[in-house]
């Protein structure tokens, strides 16, 4: 760890920080908020959301729980919403900072900042930078690499340091309680020490002994979880999310014709369907490229062995997983291992060419891969978060509700993109009002800020889905289809 903590190299970590946040400074000072970010902010500060044993903690995530019960208690209004996409933000430039110290001690420092914004800048990343609810992920990612570089370094030196190895183990547990598939980048050392590992013979015990840590460290997670969830939620709603599902065909085929060609379309997924397309094969192109490189290296048959374990246990939590739902969020070790592979690829033909020419195209490559991030979330979560909320203050205005203690018909629109938003993709590009939990909780927020309720007061509503009628002689409505 001492590597790490020297002043040259908090020097790049506050480098990479600091240009996270200019690069995002449109998520900061944006006012928006994303789906739960409402209701989160609404349940804790109402107490219907307890600080110990919250939502999270049923979903093994207490570490998240404890995050989030910290920071939405100290969250006062929409426009606080910017602060934790900060600590977001600064979570992902750490990360990336941590990964080019990873990636510098095998290639150069031009090419080490390439791996390194490109695996910070995915759509999973992006999230973690535009929703403040899932800010704490971006830690997740930092605690899950930092341990497995000292998990791979304590297995590479001549005698294993078992002490070492223990911190690793639990610095793995904190990021599976804070974000499980964030958790994953605990074998990305690995990968990387595979991927540059072209001279001298592979010794098998320095990439086994961190698979097996990893997998004795998830193992204790999964007994921890349910442990807990039985223990203080069985019988509840939220226990079903942590249901485990055994159907494995079902699950396998999901993620072959879902979950695949989310991973693989990228940022091409998010702009329009034909970029979609262009981005699933250049990728599955250059994927193959890179096996074909390792089948050149030193040992081939046993680096690409210890890859293909190290990636299939890497996604093993998705197979588990209860629900069939896989968004860009679920995915960031997925997205990074495909990067890697990629731009691997891209940089060992680049070597080729002169020497100022590829130092050119690297960095070039750097700034485009920021720009394409920063894009994406302003598109997907700035502009449509901003309208919408615009939108859905007005129809408050227009609703005239002087009588805040009556209850009122709130009519949602469900899966209604936001105004002058013309593409939707999971979390990027929809609309927070979709959902009874996401209107109610944004429908209070603009009431108090109003002056309407009182600044801990839960507006009464009665939520009606699009498809639904209801008898506006009974009680007022506030229709906010009307908002879209």
């Amino acid at each position: 760890m001492k590597e790490i903590l020297n002043d040259k190299k908090i020097a790049v970590f506050g480098a990479f920080a600091g240009a996270y946040v200019l690069v995002f400074i449109h998520a900061i000072l944006g006012e928006f908020g994303h789906s739960d970010d409402f209701s989160m902010l609404v349940n804790y500060q109402s107490g219907r959301e307890p600080f110990w044993f919250n939502t999270h903690f049923a979903w093994g995530r207490p570490l998240l729980g404890i995050y989030d019960g910290i920071l939405f208690r100290l969250t006062q209004t929409i426009s606080d919403f910017g602060w934790i996409r900060l600590l977001g933000i600064i979570g992902t430039g750490l990360f990336a900072g941590l990964l080019f110290h990873l990636y510098a001690k095998h290639i150069k420092s031009s090419e080490s900042i390439f791996f390194a914004i490109g695996i910070s800048t995915t759509p999973a990343f992006a999230v973690f930078m535009g929703w403040a609810t899932c800010s704490a992920h971006a830690f997740a990612s930092l605690i899950a690499l930092a341990a497995g570089m000292l998990a791979y370094e304590s297995s590479n030196s001549e005698r294993l340091s078992k002490s070492r190895l223990v911190i690793a183990c639990l610095g793995l547990f904190a990021a599976e309680c804070i974000y499980q598939p964030a958790a994953s980048f605990f074998l990305l050392p690995l990968i990387i020490g595979l991927t540059f590992a072209n001279n001298g013979r592979i010794q098998i015990r320095q990439y086994a002994t961190p698979l097996a840590a990893f997998v004795a460290t998830v193992v204790v997670y999964f007994i921890f979880s349910k442990a807990v969830t039985n223990l203080f939620f069985k019988g509840t709603w939220l226990a079903e999310r942590m249901q485990t599902d055994f159907d494995l065909l079902g699950k396998l085929t999901f993620l072959v014709s879902t979950t695949v060609p989310t991973a693989l379309g990228g940022w091409g997924a998010i702009f329009g369907p034909t970029w979609k397309y262009v981005f699933i094969i250049a990728t599955a192109l250059l994927g193959m490229a890179y096996f074909i490189i390792v089948a050149k290296g030193s040992e081939p048959f046993k680096r690409t062995v210890l890859i293909l374990i190290a990636c299939g246990l890497g996604v093993a939590p998705l197979v588990a997983a209860g629900e069939n739902y896989t968004p860009p969020r679920t995915l960031p070790y997925v997205y990074g291992v495909l990067f890697h592979f990629c731009a691997f690829t891209v940089v060992t033909g680049i070597r080729k060419l002169p020497i100022n020419f590829s130092w050119w195209i690297v960095h070039s490559s750097s700034f485009t891969l920021l720009f394409l991030a920063s894009t994406g979330v302003y598109v997907g979560f700035v502009k449509p978060g901003i309208s919408e909320l615009n939108a859905v203050r007005d129809q408050v205005r227009r609703s005239n509700i002087s009588n805040p203690e009556m209850p009122w018909l709130s009519c949602f629109p469900q899966w209604h993109m936001p105004p002058g938003t013309e593409r939707s993709f999971y979390e990027f590009g929809s609309a927070s009002s979709w959902q009874d939990w996401g209107a109610d909780g944004k429908v209070t927020l603009i009431l108090r800020e109003q002056g309407i309720i009182q600044s801990n007061a839960v507006a009464e509503l009665i939520t009606v889905g699009r498809y639904q009628t209801w008898n506006e002689s009974i009680l007022p409505v506030l229709n906010l289809i009307e908002a879209f």
